[in-house]
């Protein structure tokens, strides 16, 4: 069985953002407003499954086109673990994400529970980022 999320925040003007999870699932919830992350800056983000914390989760990052700029023949889910832009939650369940360049990253958060020996569940959370480019002083 396969359940899974994807979560999208939008603001139009200066955002009154507050984390809110549904506490239901896995969720990856942002700290701060998401929709203001800048190239170079650090988005905190914590990610949980029915409320409570996921520590040590793994959170697949992948910026737009990265598959094809270097010719990528794993899965976007990398069941290998090879992404070197993959990042992982701490005891707390907090990861920190920090992107160097602008543009659209998909980030993904997944977790599989064995119910019997031929059934598993899995969990999965998607989030869609937009970083912005730093506004140019003249």
């Amino acid at each position: 069985r396969y359940y899974s999320r994807a979560d999208a925040y939008i603001a139009k003007g200066a955002p009154a953002y507050q984390a809110r999870p549904l506490n239901d699932g896995v969720e990856i919830i942002p700290q701060s407003a998401p929709t203001e992350l800048l190239r170079g800056g650090s988005l905190v983000l914590q990610v949980l499954r029915d409320g409570k914390p996921l520590p040590f989760a793994r959170l697949i990052v992948a910026r737009d086109g990265e598959h094809y700029e270097h010719r990528r023949i794993e899965d976007l889910y990398d069941a290998e673990n090879v992404r070197g832009s993959n990042v992982k939650a701490d005891a707390q369940c907090m990861v920190t994400f920090t992107p160097l360049q602008g543009g659209l990253y998909f980030l993904l958060a997944n977790t599989h529970e064995r119910i019997n020996k031929d059934l598993w569940n899995s969990y999965n959370a998607e989030l869609t980022l937009e970083v912005g480019l730093p506004v140019l002083k003249k």
